[in-house]
């Protein structure tokens, strides 16, 4: 059986409010195996981003384990790190982060840079990722001057780039009416689904968990079930 993309075992985090502390993870177990797609959803405040952060390894768990690609992440250097974030694990926001002074296809094209890709197959393959996301005729444009739909497949092509394992996604469609939601999402599902790329999303919205192949409920910290696609 090959080794899941992410495993996390027992992880628990504890935050300071005032003079109580809080458990924002309280013993929590999954694993995301390759091209899985896994919604987590719950109140605000029940740790949903918290878990996101720590299986990016953004974040370190005060206790328990969390294995990328079956490696301790705890037991990786910066280096290794830096790595994962760029070939492994990638991220998309509700806030893009696109630098709006830039085109789309400069935006994309940087993390494939950081990869040491250059010349004309640095922009022929942003341009292609563009495109496959409907942005074709936007290649130019600066990323400043469009709307929030085409900001947000922008974020996904930039977070696809690197073809990798695993896509961590925070409320991507959080600040988008429920049109443009839905295209984003079929968007990026259809992309993950052709790269076979894992999705781990963070959602209120119940319509856009059910488009994914397994929900995970957090309530105060716990996995409280859980429901999936036959």
């Amino acid at each position: 059986m090959p080794e899941p993309v992410l495993r996390a075992e027992n992880l628990i985090k504890r935050y300071r409010r005032g003079t109580q502390i809080v458990r924002a993870l309280d013993d929590v177990s999954l694993t995301v195996g390759k091209a899985q797609t896994v919604a987590l959803m719950g109140p605000s405040g029940s740790g949903k981003s918290t878990l996101l952060m720590i299986l990016g390894a953004l974040d370190r768990p005060d206790n328990g384990t969390l294995y990328i690609r079956g490696k301790n992440a705890a037991d990786l250097s910066y280096e290794d790190l830096v790595e994962i974030h760029r070939s492994t694990i990638g991220f998309i926001f509700q806030d893009d982060h696109l630098l709006p002074a830039l085109s789309l296809r400069d935006n994309v094209a940087l993390p494939l840079a950081l990869a040491g890709i250059k010349g004309p197959e640095l922009e022929q393959r942003a341009g292609q990722l563009l495109d496959a996301l409907g942005l074709g005729n936007k290649l130019d444009a600066l990323a400043g001057e469009l709307s929030g739909g085409q900001r947000q497949r922008a974020n996904i092509a930039r977070a696809l780039a690197n073809d990798p394992d695993v896509v961590l996604a925070d409320e991507p469609t959080g600040s988008l009416d429920t049109q443009t939601a839905r295209q984003v999402m079929d968007l990026l599902l259809d992309q993950a689904q052709a790269r076979k790329t894992a999705v781990v999303m963070v959602t209120h919205d119940a319509g856009t968990a059910q488009l994914m192949g397994r929900i995970l409920n957090l309530k105060d910290g716990k996995l409280a079930g859980q429901a999936g696609k036959a």
